[in-house]
């Protein structure tokens, strides 16, 4: 290990690689979205006899 990092430094790459990770996340997520109906229609293929089974709850407005 020929370059040890003080505390402060460790705690700036950390910063500086977390951001980019969200900034990577981001793009990739609107990047994907307008095919997010798609990808969704793909993964319920294996699901298609239990998805009926299954029980959705819905928030409703009670006024």
């Amino acid at each position: 290990m020929d370059n040890e990092l003080t505390l402060i430094e460790h705690v700036s790459e950390l910063r500086r690689r977390i951001i980019i990770s969200l900034v990577c996340l981001g793009a990739g997520t609107v990047v994907v979205f307008p095919f997010s109906s798609y990808f969704l229609h793909i993964l319920k293929i294996p699901a298609k006899g239990a998805i009926d089974k299954f029980v959705f709850l819905v928030l409703r407005n009670l006024s």
